[in-house]
């Protein structure tokens, strides 16, 4: 039967051994891996981003509330523990501007930033991650 391919092509049969296997793992390596890299990657600064945004988010939020004088203190520590009940240890560096005067001023507007580095998985790579969010104070609000 071998022998009626090879006149009805006209030409020899040439014998593949089988590099399926070898090209599969090719393409596995060259095209796949970097790809799960870069979703890793995405992944890791995303779930960052959200993480940041909430803790500034519930930062301003505990200072615009919060009766004491100590608002920087207050926001960092509110936030160091909204970042910590998401998983992240990495350190935060939290801002607190109040204007136009003192943040327990009625109706102030307060701004807080929050800004930390993560580091990308499987590359070391060093990423910046901020967010900031404002809030005005209640214009009711009594005076200590």
């Amino acid at each position: 039967m071998n022998n009626h391919l090879k006149r009805a092509k006209g030409r020899t049969a040439v014998c593949e051994p089988g590099n399926a296997i070898v090209e599969f793992v090719g393409i596995m390596v060259v095209i796949i891996g970097p790809a799960l890299i870069l979703l890793m990657s995405l992944s890791a600064v995303l779930e960052a981003q959200f993480s940041v945004q909430a803790a500034t988010r519930e930062a301003v939020r505990e200072v615009v509330r919060a009766p004491e004088v100590d608002v920087l203190h207050k926001a960092q520590e509110i936030a160091l523990d909204v970042w910590s009940d998401r998983g992240h240890s990495e350190r935060l560096t939290v801002s607190v501007m109040c204007e136009p005067s003192g943040c327990q001023t009625p109706g102030a507007s307060i701004e807080v930033t929050v800004s930390t580095q993560i580091v990308l998985p499987a590359t070391g790579i060093l990423v910046p991650v901020s967010a900031a969010y404002t809030m005005d104070s209640d214009i009711f609000r009594n005076v200590p």
